[in-house]
């Protein structure tokens, strides 16, 4: 047999209740479950968009489950939209047929090949790895500079595009719009 607490929302099995009482965590409000309870709201999965609640009997039932408060939903979009940055900030750039990542971590492997270019007087590198693996005979010094340049000013538009959508989000969480949170995506083409 399984007994039902409305305060926590919870079944408990009765061959259980000693050890419950024991440690003190039996619910008062406990009380036995019908089996067609236990199995609908124990064992059953909700229905969609449902949760189960104790109705106003103190029974177990199914409701509506609440929307998320519109603080939370633009908090996730910004993620989200952080996310879709940094992912087009990664597809980096690409210069005479070299493709160069714009992640943090390849722009500075390009700082330090420019380093150790401008160190040794170095105009070419003997061999390049490109952001796809590839190697590059002789490849320029002055390609990794354009490249390096050419990330910079993409990932520049690309926060302020971020910057702009946050913006957006900032406007319609103060005007308290949902859906107009949810209509902000970031764009498919950049």
């Amino acid at each position: 047999m399984m007994h039902y607490s409305k305060s926590e929302n919870e079944f408990y099995p009765d061959s259980m209740r000693s050890e419950y009482k024991a440690e003190g965590t039996w619910p008062d409000d406990a009380v036995a479950a019908t089996a067609e309870e236990w199995e609908t709201y124990g064992l059953g999965d909700p229905p969609e968009g449902m949760q189960r609640v104790a109705g106003d009997d103190g029974r177990p039932t199914w409701a509506p489950i609440p929307p998320l408060p519109v603080g939370v939903i633009a908090a996730r979009k910004r993620l989200v939209i952080e996310d879709e940055r940094k992912a087009a900030e990664q597809a980096g750039v690409v210069i005479n047929n070299v493709r160069y990542a714009g992640d943090p971590s390849n722009r500075q492997a390009l700082r330090e090949a420019l380093d150790l270019a401008a160190e040794t007087g170095m105009e070419m590198f003997p061999s390049w790895k490109d952001s796809d693996g590839e190697f590059r005979p002789q490849l320029p010094v002055a390609d990794i500079h354009k490249a390096l340049l050419a990330i910079a000013e993409r990932r520049s538009h690309l926060i302020a595009r971020e910057g702009e959508l946050n913006a957006q989000i900032d406007a319609a969480l103060e005007a308290d719009d949902r859906a107009a949170i949810e209509a902000i995506e970031w764009p498919t083409t950049q």
